[in-house]
């Protein structure tokens, strides 16, 4: 509908439909004859129908015109070419990443810093922040898990047949893999577990 109501998008058309309604969406408010056209002239972006070698970057400016725009609203700006950087690495200005720059410059960091590192990583934290994280994810996992334990075991009194849902090969796996856990972590000594 957004696209049927901007007749100055149809210009536009070659960038592809989804990347469309993203322009039109960032350029809804602009007062200009053609939003789109000024946008791309904003940051600089040309294109060469011909020169089918530069599609890639182009695609990835104007995700990155997009970005942003998006960013620019959080009063988040960065230099356009970290920008499209980000994208040509495969990262994507989402929601969450919005969310995380913004609470680093609330909290006096540098989010272009924060940038820097995603496009070095290629958007993977490092070995040294995974690896810390690790335990964090398998207290919020594993409480996770006991919640759907609870949920099934209460569910049993109530719903006929629920446990033979279950997969007896998963839960085989991972009482297996507790059990290694356990040996490894010393939670409990082997005379109480063999008890």
């Amino acid at each position: 509908m957004m696209i049927a109501k901007r007749v100055d998008c149809y210009p536009y058309t070659f960038v592809g439909l989804d990347r469309l309604e993203m322009l039109c969406s960032a350029t809804k408010l602009m007062k200009d004859e053609d939003p789109i056209g000024a946008l791309l002239r904003k940051y600089k972006i040309d294109f060469d129908p011909e020169a089918e070698d530069n599609l890639q970057e182009f695609k990835a400016k104007i995700d990155a015109a997009i970005s942003s725009e998006r960013l620019a609203r959080k009063s988040l700006t960065f230099d356009f070419d970290m920008i499209v950087k980000l994208h040509l690495t495969g990262i994507d200005v989402d929601n969450s990443l919005i969310k995380t720059l913004s609470n680093i410059q609330k909290c006096g960091g540098d989010p272009a810093k924060h940038l820097n590192n995603l496009i070095l990583t290629g958007g993977k934290e490092s070995a040294e922040e995974d690896g810390a994280k690790k335990p964090e994810d398998f207290g919020r996992l594993a409480n996770r898990l006991i919640q759907t334990i609870d949920y099934i075991i209460k569910g049993c009194s109530r719903e006929a047949g629920l446990l033979e849902l279950l997969d007896k090969e998963a839960y085989s796996s991972l009482m297996e893999k507790l059990c290694d856990l356990n040996k490894v972590a010393k939670f409990t000594d082997e005379e109480t577990a063999e008890e």
